[in-house]
This record gives C-alpha cells, structure tokens and sequence, in this order.
C-alpha cells in the first residue's frame, strides 16, 4: 500500500458499495438476503485500520461466552444503540471504548458500509471506518471481550482467508463460508460485513 492509502480509501467509500453483492459471498447454501419486516433493534460497530510501526493492521475481539446468539463469537467492537445515543456513529465510538478502551472522534470516520440484517438475533447492524494513524493503546473490557485480535491489512486481500467447513447451524449440518484469521473462524454477519471491506480495499492495494 502506497502512502496515499488513506486518502485513495476514503475515496473509495465516496464511490458506489459493493453491498449484498459481497455480503452474498459469505452466506451459507440455501440461505437468502432478507431485508428486515416488522421492529427490529439498531447496532453499530467499528472496522478500525490502525498503523503501527511497521503496517497497518485491523483488530478483531472475541467475544466471551454468554446466553445469547452471538456467545464466543469473532467478531468487532460494537454493540446495540442506546436510548441516550445522539446517532449511529456515536454509538459505535461509545462501544468501541467501552469494549477495548480506544476514544475515537468523528474526524478519523473515513467510511460507512452498507447495513448487514442479522434474522436470527433482529439486528440491523450498522459498520462505521475509522482510521488512526498509530496503533492505539488497547484495554478490553473483560466482562465482554475475551480477547483481540489483531491482523495485518495486507493480509486480508489474500484470497486462501476464505474457505468453508461443516457447521451444524440452526439445528442442521451446512457448509458455512468464513474467513480463517489467525486460527479463528469469523463467520456470519461479521464475515459479511468482512467481505465487504475486503473487497474496497482491494481497489487501492
């Protein structure tokens, strides 16, 4: 990546998303985009590129186990809106400091993804992009993330990260598509999600 990468990725989100086109790649067989009917609850997370000495990397959390459909998933920093939220975005900084401890502002926003729907938990998820120009310095929230993960940029244009694997899922065995980080499955909305931003930075690698 040349030096212009963050000007050339900001650039890149002006432009028309990928969308379900992307999203599409990481579903499993037989399943189907669905657009959201009835109520359903907001969420925000943050995709957050960071350069540290020698690369810019991205960070992933682990979340701990718990009783819902997300327990012990990968996955990013974020979480569901709050009565007292102003708007979308300042719900994603708010989790994203309660959850690993970086304060971010709306100046290092350099994009928004296209809104995933999540069926099986109602979610609307929301992926918002910041950019830091030096690694932050991280503390998890331990009540919520089990730890991180942090992986290089240059590495997610790869194409050998994506592969598939028997999942029992709903109650049946299917094929489920997801991304191999650092001997981690990331699957579902956030492999969505993924796909997406894989494929934005792929046109200025």
């Amino acid at each position: 990546m040349n030096v212009n990468f963050y000007e050339q990725l900001k650039i890149a989100f002006s432009n028309p998303l990928p969308g379900k086109s992307a999203h599409i790649k990481m579903i499993h067989e037989g399943q189907k985009l669905v657009d959201p009917h009835g109520i359903f609850k907001n969420a925000a997370i943050v995709v957050l590129i960071y350069q540290t000495k020698t690369e810019k990397e991205i960070v992933f959390i682990k979340r701990n186990e718990y009783d819902g459909h997300h327990s012990g998933q990968i996955g990013f920093p974020g979480g569901k809106e709050d009565e007292d939220d102003e708007s979308l975005l300042n719900t994603a900084i708010r989790e994203c400091y309660e959850e690993i401890g970086v304060k971010l502002t709306e100046k290092e926003l350099i994009g928004i993804l296209s809104p995933v729907y999540v069926m099986i938990s109602e979610f609307m998820i929301y992926p918002y992009v910041f950019y830091l120009s030096s690694e932050p310095v991280f503390s998890i929230d331990k009540s919520e993330v089990q730890y991180l993960i942090q992986f290089p940029l240059n590495k997610l244009v790869s194409n050998l990260l994506r592969q598939e694997k028997n999942m029992t899922f709903q109650g049946e065995n299917q094929i489920i598509p997801y991304y191999a980080i650092k001997d981690e499955i990331v699957w579902g909305a956030t492999a969505m999600i993924l796909s997406e931003f894989i494929e934005i930075v792929k046109k200025v690698h």
